[in-house]
């Protein structure tokens, strides 16, 4: 891949030194063109979008699109590019389709002028009032109907009709639409051959028309891209009117559509490269149409087109699929490998202490390929930050069509997040992120034994810490109802908690563990009819119920089977099957409420947690392995606290509290789920005590997020969810 450069292309004026015309030159060699040659990929689809194609595309340097089939908001990430920051080298350039020279629809009435027609002898327009648009023409049997493309089923337009520029500028799908709202960095100017200068076609009026309104099209965007679609008349001096009327000061690049097809492709070829030197020159692409199969013919046309110093693209007619032929036949390889279907990974099966992963093939023009496996055990995966297996035996199943690796001497109960990459002989390695995560268990057995005993909860992270709630203890009036600790984990099998109360339990049925399985508070029994636990599962009298209400506060259980639960003094430990709450493993989080009763009469309610259950929420992420994604409280550095932002999910803003006991240089970064870098906000020194800051999302798009607090070399990390 090449250094892009966005910058728009710049025409020298008039009226200068001879000096400064000469330097002038130089600079437009530069700069006055789109940065693409034969070192370069580009990509030309019309089709659908979805993540794995916003993938491929960030592996050219120019995509050329049919705007109306993507997002504004895909399109700004396809820019940035792999790495996911713009103004660096693997940016990508977005070109936008736009048909100049015909009107995809033929039933547009206007001011009911048209159609129109050329009148050779008067050598003037002719409106023919047959109540269409203006724009459209009839020059090839003057019926008073808009003449029709056969090929394609749209209808031929007067380029010079003033009527016909400001529809294309302010219509829905017009080119406001593809620069200003999409976004775009530039415009394919389609069908511009309409204006062909060879007789008998009827448009060949239109020669100087079109022409004018490139011009006007350069005026009107100075700061984007032009890329006509072949057009070649206007670069032969053969053909006096079109040469004198060139749209070469107006536009950066030009396709060369079907080149390969072209009976005397060598003739043009030299024309076109003639005036695409010339100072105000442009860049050259070519496009054909070949089957994948026909790879004969493809190698001698890839090659014959990168001779010629233009980048290429083979495709099918219909521009809907993604191909690599040319991206891996340049001379010199600096090109990763890509992958066939599937991208990256595609399974991560767990075993004792152990996980086996499964990706597909890849193709690349410099073998031999070899994979890296990157592994982590962080909450927060970064490349950077993981260990790196580079060249990994992997062996290919022909009964899966897959590539397999086992990665054994794993912890058990422990999530890891796996990436696999692949690299070519030259070292060039992909891009993807393609994460997937993992927990082996230990054959049978479980994390934890629900035996009365605790001793096997040394190490297990606090539930009721920031930026959950924290349960306040010494707020019950009957110390046997009063909660002061709660405990909680997963392994492969089982959903385990653990609680506490200042005093020795009394009677099993005055504690209560309330389950929100789907995480929603709107369904299922809403406890103390407040819209805070929303609960489907219940533990009561040391067994579990079933929620078989119509909802709200409606007490209708009937018991079910799965509850483990055991007592000593004032502790409590309990497990449920991951089968009884499939909707909280596939969001990853459950959220909990528990409550007591007084031990003794009269039995009346003492203690929730959280305490303020009807606005906060316990919430348990079983993709970390702990409630929320910080360390564990034993390994939780002193001196810094970090809150949960508020509101949360938000829109636009949000409100991180934390707090410091000594003062300190601080800083908030924002990561994207893969690890990726979004924003960096360095608040300079900090007093010790409480702070806020007030996080402003527009550079952000929908998603989750980790945001961290660092200071003094110390770190904690929340997780917050933008809906735009």
């Amino acid at each position: 891949m090449q250094l892009k450069s966005q910058g728009p292309k710049r025409h020298m004026q008039t009226g200068l030194t001879l000096l400064f015309l000469l330097s002038s030159f130089t600079a437009a060699l530069a700069s006055s063109r789109l940065p693409i040659d034969s070192h370069s990929d580009y990509l030309c689809y019309y089709g659908s979008w979805d993540n794995d194609k916003l993938f491929r595309a960030k592996d050219f340097d120019l995509v050329i699109l049919e705007p109306s089939n993507i997002s504004a908001a895909q399109i700004a990430e396809m820019k940035k590019g792999h790495d996911g920051l713009a103004g660096t080298p693997d940016d990508v350039i977005v070109i936008g389709y736009v048909s100049i020279g015909e009107d995809h629809q033929g039933g547009r009435t206007g001011d009911g002028r048209g159609p129109c027609y050329w009148d050779w002898g008067s050598s003037s327009v002719v409106y023919t009032n047959g109540g269409y648009a203006s724009w459209y023409l009839d020059d090839a049997n003057h019926d008073k109907k808009p003449d029709m493309n056969g090929s394609w089923g749209s209808y031929y337009v007067n380029a010079g009709d003033s009527s016909w520029r400001a529809f294309l500028k302010s219509s829905p799908t017009g080119t406001d639409n593809i620069l200003r709202t999409k976004n775009c960095d530039g415009l394919f100017l389609d069908t511009i051959d309409t204006a062909s200068p060879w007789s008998p076609w009827p448009y060949r009026w239109m020669v100087v028309a079109m022409s004018d309104m490139v011009g006007w099209l350069h005026t009107t965007y100075p700061d984007k891209y032009l890329v006509a679609n072949r057009g070649l008349f206007y670069f032969d001096p053969d053909l006096a009117t079109a040469y004198a009327h060139s749209i070469r000061p107006f536009i950066d690049g030009v396709m060369f559509e079907s080149y390969y097809k072209e009976g005397e492709r060598a003739v043009w070829a030299a024309k076109v490269n003639a005036e695409a030197a010339k100072p105000d020159g442009f860049a050259v692409i070519a496009l054909d149409y070949y089957s994948a199969s026909q790879t004969a013919a493809i190698d001698k046309q890839v090659a014959e087109v990168l001779g010629l110093g233009w980048s290429d693209y083979i495709s099918s007619t219909s521009l809907n699929e993604i191909r690599y032929e040319a991206f891996h036949r340049h001379p010199v390889d600096v090109n990763p490998p890509t992958w066939k279907s599937s991208i990256g990974l595609i399974e991560a099966a767990t075993s004792d202490g152990a996980v086996k992963l499964r990706w597909r093939q890849v193709t690349d023009q410099s073998a031999p390929v070899s994979f890296t496996v990157y592994y982590s055990s962080a909450p927060l995966f970064s490349i950077e930050g993981a260990t790196r297996l580079e060249q990994v035996p992997a062996t290919w199943q022909s009964s899966s069509l897959s590539w397999e690796y086992q990665l054994t001497g794993l912890a058990n109960f422990t999530t890891y997040t796996f990436l696999v990459r692949a690299r070519d002989a030259l070292g060039n390695e992909d891009k993807n992120l393609r994460l997937l995560k993992a927990t082996p268990p230990a054959g049978m057995n479980t994390l934890l034994t629900i035996d009365g005993l605790f001793n096997d909860w040394g190490g297990i992270a606090p539930l009721d810490t920031p930026p959950n709630p924290v349960e306040a203890g010494g707020d019950g009036l009957d110390a046997a109802a009063d909660i002061v600790d709660i405990y909680a984990a997963h392994d492969a099998a089982n959903f385990y908690l653990q609680f506490t109360t200042a005093a020795a339990f009394g009677s099993g049925y005055f504690y209560h563990v309330f389950f929100d399985i789907d995480n929603n508070p709107a369904t299922g029994y809403l406890y103390g009819d407040s819209a805070s636990t929303g609960s489907e599962l219940m533990m009561e009298n040391l067994a579990l119920w079933q929620y078989t209400g119509t909802g709200g506060s409606n007490w209708s259980w009937s018991q079910a089977a799965g509850l483990t639960r055991a007592t000593s003094g004032s502790q409590t430990e309990l497990s449920i099957p991951l089968s009884l709450i499939p909707a909280a493993v596939q969001q990853g989080k459950i959220t909990l409420l528990l409550q007591t009763n007084r031990a003794v009469s009269p039995f009346t309610f003492v203690d929730a947690a959280p305490d303020r259950f009807g606005s906060e929420r316990l919430v348990y992420s079983f993709n970390s392995g702990t409630a929320v994604p910080v360390e564990p409280a034993a390994a939780r550095p002193g001196g810094l606290t970090l809150g949960q932002n508020y509101p949360n999910p938000f829109n636009s803003t949000t409100r991180i509290p934390f707090a410091l006991d000594t003062p300190g240089e601080v800083s908030i970064r924002v990561f994207n789920l893969r690890g990726e870098s979004a924003a960096r906000y360095d608040l300079g020194m900090k007093s010790a005590g409480s702070h806020q800051f007030t996080l402003s999302a527009q550079e952000l798009t929908s998603g989750i997020y980790y945001y961290e607090l660092l200071t003094g070399g110390k770190r904690q990390t929340g997780k917050m969810i933008l809906i735009r």
